[in-house]
């Protein structure tokens, strides 16, 4: 990595009052974009590569109420003194020290680092107390309209009950009087009686004119039939693998099928004479195994021997196909069809060794 030395800028122009200094520096053709501002409570540093400008200030300034503006080819430095009075000089006497200097700047970077901690906190607290403000807003407002709501159910309920309590006493107002003049009650009633009796009792059947209408059927009615219905057969496609079928994969898949069924077949000379091809079919003994199993159902004394040479012929497929774990439980089961069998223990201790031996490594 090449460091190259700033160029220090010297021709900047400055003027004072008793409450603020001024600074024009010229950018020297730097974009406004690639400023970097440092400002202290008693230095200033402005750097734009390759050039820098820096201070070592006479008296203490108020950093919060300075600014910088960038105007046309200069920058305007408004720096706002802590103490209202001429200063006369802008830089202080040690400026041209390197070992204060060098104090000076890390003084800067710890005082502004402090001061954009605790400018941190302070929002971060502002945060925090307009979170719980609003929360408490929120809950004054919900607990005014939940005073209000009751409010107007209290209202309405006092409203039916003074309603049925008027009603209750115009009831028992009637009932009184009632009681008191009975003649009243019957003259009453006599009337709405006369009122809705009907006038004229006369059955309107025994009119001649009146003339019976037959209703007609409707001419046309749809009878189309409903369409008979069928059944779909449907045969899916018979699949070794697991997996759904891939066009490019299928090369692969049948030469892995062949290979099997290759190994499969690989017996003895002599073994081979005795059996047809069918026999020799790894996939024909176990389903023949499975079914001869389903057919030897239900299991009782008779059938033992013929259940135990189904489990051991279907365990022998299986290991044969390289499926262990569904070997091994025909074979422990025709153990427990046949305890005493030294063979079959054998053979069940071979196959777990080679399971434990397989899963350890």
């Amino acid at each position: 990595i090449i460091l190259k030395m700033p160029i220090i800028i010297r021709d900047i122009n400055w003027e004072e009052t008793d409450t603020n200094l001024v600074l024009h520096i010229p950018m020297k053709g730097a974009k406004a974009n690639k400023l970097d501002v440092l400002c202290s409570n008693k230095y200033i540093k402005i750097s734009f590569l390759p050039f820098m400008f820096e201070c070592y200030l006479l008296h203490l300034i108020d950093d919060d109420q300075s600014k910088t503006i960038v105007k046309d080819g200069f920058i305007e430095l408004t720096l706002t003194k802590q103490t209202p009075e001429r200063w006369n000089k802008l830089s202080h006497a040690d400026s041209d020290n390197k070992e204060i200097m060098k104090t000076i700047r890390e003084d800067a970077v710890v005082y502004i680092s402090e001061k954009e901690k605790q400018r941190s906190e302070k929002k971060s607290s502002l945060i925090t107390s307009n979170k719980r403000e609003s929360v408490r807003e929120q809950i004054k407002t919900d607990n005014d309209d939940r005073e209000r709501i009751e409010s107007i159910k209290n209202n309405e309920r006092m409203k039916a009950n003074e309603e049925i309590k008027h009603f209750e006493i115009i009831q028992q107002q009637k009932n009184n009087l009632s009681i008191q003049n009975p003649d009243i009650v019957k003259e009453e009633r006599s009337l709405v009686k006369k009122e809705v009796t009907p006038r004229n009792e006369k059955d309107i059947f025994q009119n001649g004119d009146v003339r019976s209408v037959e209703t007609k059927s409707d001419e046309s009615v749809d009878t189309t039939p409903l369409r008979d219905r069928g059944r779909i057969a449907v045969n899916f496609t018979p699949r070794v693998f697991p997996t759904p079928m891939r066009e490019s994969q299928s090369n692969l898949e049948q030469d892995w099928l062949r290979k099997q069924i290759e190994s499969r077949h690989k017996t003895d000379d002599d073994f081979q004479t005795d059996l047809s091809d069918k026999e020799k079919d790894i996939d024909y003994l176990k389903s023949k195994a499975k079914y001869a199993l389903e057919l030897l159902n239900p299991p009782v004394l008779d059938n033992l021997h013929s259940r135990l040479k189904a489990h051991i012929r279907r365990g022998a497929a299986f290991c044969e196909m390289e499926l262990y774990p569904q070997g091994l439980l025909d074979y422990e089961a025709a153990l427990k069809l046949e305890p005493d069998s030294e063979q079959i223990k054998e053979d069940v201790k071979r196959i777990r060794n080679f399971l434990e031996k397989n899963i350890t490594s």
